[in-house]
């Protein structure tokens, strides 16, 4: 029995420092691990000029992703009409189809169309992307992007 104790004395400072291990681990990834899983150099709408409800635009994307992100997690929508305050009116959201997040670590320029739909009213509006990374093992984070503003005229 006092060969058994001996041993676990022993072997005391041992599971102690495996405990500051891993509570250091946890603390880390859960409350200091907090990086920007996407570097956005340019988001844009081409044509810049006004657009009609219902045109089809081009999204220009130059970003860097530097995290995985979770597939089936991107979101895609427009945000308005946007009042002269900046504030949305009445949470007015349309959701676009194709809703997608590219799950590789890489940096990418590309272009994407964007059909715009066909009952926005007349007034500027806000491109936005939402997306769910991957941290670390425990970790994730929504990514917003940067707003991208356009305006609608009326129709012909």
């Amino acid at each position: 029995m006092t060969m058994l104790l001996k041993c676990l004395s022993r072997l005391a400072p041992l599971a102690v420092a495996s405990w500051i291990v891993v509570v250091a681990v946890f603390v880390y990834w859960k409350f200091l691990d907090n990086p920007d899983p996407v570097v956005v150099h340019e988001v844009s709408i081409l044509p810049p000029a006004p657009h009609r409800p219902g045109d089809t635009v081009t999204l220009h994307v130059d970003v860097c992703q530097t995290r995985p992100g979770v597939p089936g997690t991107g979101i895609r929508m427009i945000a308005g009409p946007i009042i002269p305050s900046g504030d949305r009116t009445g949470g007015f959201m349309h959701f676009l189809n194709g809703n997608y997040i590219d799950p590789s670590i890489e940096c990418t320029k590309h272009e994407r169309p964007i059909e715009l739909p066909r009952d926005l009213a007349p007034g500027k509006y806000n491109y936005v992307f939402q997306g769910v990374y991957q941290i670390n093992p425990i970790k994730t984070r929504v990514f917003t992007q940067p707003p991208v503003p356009f305006e609608i005229v009326a129709g012909p």
